[in-house]
């Protein structure tokens, strides 16, 4: 009856767990950035907080508390009795700027929730829901001309898409493990653009809206490898892929004439275009790699890169203006020192990092870059072996110049890492 009762407990808590993350990533807007408004939105790079505040690096990482989805190998390191939770807590402060004004944006969003738990004695499993990319701004901009007057342009945008994964990993020897994850992506975007001329109340002003809706099926994998230099000292290497997709999309467009300044207060003069057509979006290839070097229960440090192939991206078979994308990551850890004499301090895990991002994005002959600082710290639930992880990074994306806007950041996080022991044969049960 006790096991039965423990089992109904887990089952509940984590259907709970998963509805509560469903509903909170759908009901809200996570960003407000004017360069979502290109390609699939603001894509979610580093979906691990512990690790993003390493710098981002993924490739090597392993540890029996840690589930590391950007290489599904990882998962080998899972222990044979545990059961792993992992959620995640985000918010963004922004300054939003241009060559003549700023605004300040904030924005909070549960992000993540994640599972990992051993299979067999080679074989790990995990599952999880996550962003795959977010979309979120609002933008105006006016013009004038001489024999109209003013000409007032509004942009606004919003959604994204999210993804589901199970991936497993099988340990082929001690030193070496794959792994593989399959996605399923899903969700929508939505835009729309106006225009109005206040000041000739003849000409009918234009509203654009576009919704483009996906949902398919994305697979990844990797190869993780450690080799011992000595009794104290450890280096893993690791390798990534993922292979282009074509995700099935939908997408509808109406357009409309309305009179006076704004929509909606108004009578609608006509529409223009209500269309609806299928096709696909495409996801191309990427790839990445990276090490760690450890020296045993002291600390770590590592170095990864990431490459994606955007120029190859079209959307419903038209080639978009995106651009390869990279990222770089250097990260350090400094781990906890266990013992019965040991304080908080000690017992605490420390990290730091630096990314540089070249983005899929380029703007009137500009590449936009994301640089980013991150510091964290891992803080031990007391007689558990779960933590609580805080994470801070600070980083700037875009630039004033050619007239284009900047973003200087600063982002806080918190993570739960819940670890249990679900494997455990009783003897009387």
């Amino acid at each position: 009856m006790y096991k039965k009762n423990v089992i109904v407990r887990r089952f509940v808590l984590i259907t709970v767990l998963i509805h509560f993350t469903i509903s909170v990533s759908f009901a809200q807007t996570n960003i407000s950035s004017p360069y979502s408004r290109y390609g699939l939105g603001q894509l979610n790079e580093i979906p691990n907080f512990r690790l993003s505040a390493m710098g981002g690096i993924s490739s090597a990482v392993k540890n029996s508390n840690l589930i590391n989805i950007s290489n599904p190998a990882s998962y080998s390191a899972f222990d044979s009795t545990s059961f792993l939770f992992e959620g995640g807590l985000r918010g963004i402060i922004s300054q939003i700027s241009n060559s003549s004004a700023s605004v300040i944006t904030n924005n909070i969003s549960f992000n993540y929730l994640l599972f990992g738990f051993p299979v067999s004695k080679r074989i790990s499993a995990s599952f999880g829901l996550l962003p795959y990319s977010n979309m979120g701004y609002k933008l105006n901009d006016s013009d004038s001309l001489s024999n109209i007057g003013n000409i007032n342009y509004f942009y606004e945008g919003g959604g994204g898409f999210n993804r589901v994964y199970a991936g497993l990993s099988f340990k082929i020897s001690k030193r070496l493990s794959i792994g593989a994850n399959t996605s399923y992506v899903f969700g929508a975007l939505q835009k729309s653009r106006m225009v109005t001329f206040p000041e000739v109340p003849s000409i009918y002003s234009m509203r654009q809206q576009i919704s483009t809706q996906a949902k398919d099926f994305i697979y990844d994998g990797g190869i993780l490898y450690e080799q011992p230099l000595n009794s104290n000292y450890t280096m893993a290497f690791g390798l990534t892929f993922a292979p282009s997709v074509k995700l099935n999309a939908s997408e509808e467009i109406l357009t409309e004439t309305f009179s006076g300044e704004n929509y909606g207060l108004t009578y609608i003069k006509d529409t223009i275009e209500n269309t609806q057509k299928n096709g696909s979006l495409s996801i191309p290839t990427s790839f990445g790699g990276g090490f760690i070097l450890r020296k045993n229960n002291k600390w770590l440090i590592g170095a990864d890169y990431k490459f994606q192939e955007w120029s190859k991206y079209n959307s419903f078979g038209v080639a978009d203006s995106l651009k390869n994308s990279y990222q770089i990551g250097l990260g350090f850890e400094k781990l906890p020192t266990y013992s019965a004499t040991s304080n908080f301090i000690k017992n605490s895990t420390y990290r730091f990092g630096i990314k540089y991002v070249q983005t899929y994005l380029q703007i009137r002959n500009s590449n936009l870059k994301d640089l980013g600082l991150s510091l964290g710290m891992g803080i031990p639930v007391p007689r558990t072996k779960s933590v609580v992880n805080v994470g801070i990074e600070i980083g700037q994306r875009g630039t004033t110049n050619n007239n284009l806007i900047k973003e200087t950041y600063g982002m806080l996080t918190i993570s739960l890492s819940l670890y249990e022991k679900w494997f455990i044969r009783r003897k009387f049960d």
